[in-house]
């Protein structure tokens, strides 16, 4: 990994550590998974919060999954 992909990933692990008050090692846990799915997120967010006219129209074709 690289020093910015670093560097968010530990941002968001401290955040996560001082929001749910869990160890260190927990919320680097979680952060790595968010980390990991982000992705699969995308794709959620985007088809819960669009219209279902919309998603019928093909917004779900643009969408790709990358492992």
């Amino acid at each position: 990994m690289q020093t910015k992909q670093l560097s968010a990933l530990m941002r968001l692990s401290w955040k996560i550590q001082h929001s749910k008050k869990t160890s260190r090692s927990k919320s680097l846990v979680s952060a790595w998974v968010i980390y990991q799915q982000a992705d699969i997120m995308v794709y959620y967010l985007v088809k819960k919060h669009t219209q279902e006219q919309r998603t019928t129209a093909g917004i779900d074709k643009n969408l790709k999954l990358i492992f």
